[in-house]
């Protein structure tokens, strides 16, 4: 083979490699780091984002391509490789939910998060999406206080925030 035409096939497999790393690392992050996920949330972290860019990502990341988006009886979203398989993460829901530009989705979340405590009346880390008293950690006050935000979104109050980390409420 001539030396030119391996150049163009190594160039070739580095370009797909590159972009397959690339696609897993997308994926993988939205399940693993999906505590305020950075490409969910966004506009919610003070980044500005191309509205259909956005639009595509979320559909993304809240659908079945995902791996870690789970749907059950109780409950669909997302969850992640630090929880059992099935579970997901209040916290999920809440960026969901804040990152919606629809109040009655916001309202479902809310009332979702609300029903989903497996009875305890508090948020966990994750919950099983077929059984919510089958969950992980008994009291997680950073998923608490991702619901209390996103009640307060609801009724109207939101932090304004930008991408230098100012933030002030609105």
């Amino acid at each position: 083979m001539h030396i030119s035409t391996m150049l163009v096939f190594w160039s070739l497999a580095s370009l797909v490699r590159n972009s397959v790393v690339l696609a897993v690392y997308l994926l993988f992050s939205v399940a693993c780091f999906f505590t305020v996920h950075e490409h969910l949330a966004m506009e919610y972290l003070g980044y500005p984002a191309d509205r259909q860019a956005a639009e595509n990502t979320r559909r993304l990341i809240l659908g079945e391509g995902n791996p870690y988006y789970y749907k059950g009886v109780k409950a669909s979203g997302i969850g992640s490789a630090h929880t059992p398989s099935g579970y997901i993460w209040h916290i999920a829901m809440a960026v969901q939910g804040l990152t919606s530009k629809s109040q009655g989705e916001k309202l479902a979340i809310l009332k979702r998060m609300a029903a989903t405590t497996g009875g305890k009346g508090v948020m966990h880390e994750g919950f099983l999406c077929d059984d919510d008293k089958q969950y992980t950690r008994e009291w997680f006050s950073w998923a608490n206080a991702m619901y209390m935000e996103l009640f307060l979104d609801y009724l109207g109050y939101r932090l304004e925030t930008s991408a230098c980390g100012a933030d002030r409420l609105a």
